[in-house]
């Protein structure tokens, strides 16, 4: 595998309909994934997806 690939790792909010996809070096824990939302949804303007989105997060951060 290339240090550049990303892996997808996806979760749904089945309340608001949301799919996130969080594109990251490794498979990610559940825990990992909901971290991730949570630091997405800090940011007001994040706040107002709607019904049926779907969202990409970059973590390429993490180890």
């Amino acid at each position: 595998m290339e240090q550049n690939e990303l892996i997808r790792n996806i979760i749904k909010d089945t309340r608001k309909n949301i799919r996130y996809i969080i594109l990251a070096p490794r498979k990610l824990t559940r825990n990992e994934m909901l971290y991730q939302i949570r630091i997405f949804n800090y940011d007001p303007q994040n706040l107002k997806l709607k019904a049926g989105s779907e969202v990409t997060i970059n973590a390429v951060d993490i180890k």
